[in-house]
């Protein structure tokens, strides 16, 4: 049986904690295990607050936080109106050079799909970007 919980909250950092305790709590009641939330809040931390500050840029929005779990699958996709980006677009970092010569931006990307299983974006018919987050559970 899929489950589905949604969240909206303005965006704003200090909503962070709230995304958090709600992705957690709404995680561990479906029957997600303690390892695949504990990965799936890094991501969607560093996804929430690039929407934040880089989505929004101080304006006023806000995201919407979609929780399921889908066949032994955790997902989490946040919507919001700001300005359309495709965070999958963005190259890996190369870590291999020194930090003096790497590119600025693009770790919480890179942290995000570290944690996760895999992250797809899309447009919304209504116009919104909407990131989507994987991670099995149980692996």
């Amino acid at each position: 049986m899929d489950m589905t919980s949604r969240l909206r909250v303005p965006a704003e950092l200090q909503n962070l904690g709230v995304i958090r305790r709600f992705v957690q709590e709404t995680a561990i009641a479906q029957g997600s295990d303690r390892q695949a939330v504990a990965d799936m809040l890094q991501a969607v931390e560093e996804a929430a607050a690039n929407i934040v500050v880089h989505g929004y840029c101080g304006q006023p929005g806000d995201i919407e936080v979609e929780v399921s779990l889908e066949k032994a699958v955790l997902a989490v996709r946040l919507r919001d109106r700001a300005t359309l980006f495709d965070p999958t677009s963005v190259p890996p970092p190369d870590l291999a050079l020194p930090l003096e010569e790497r590119r600025l931006g693009g770790l919480g990307i890179h942290l995000a799909r570290h944690f996760t299983d895999s992250m797809t974006y899309r447009v919304t018919d209504d116009g919104r970007n909407e990131l989507t987050l994987r991670r099995k559970i149980g692996s």
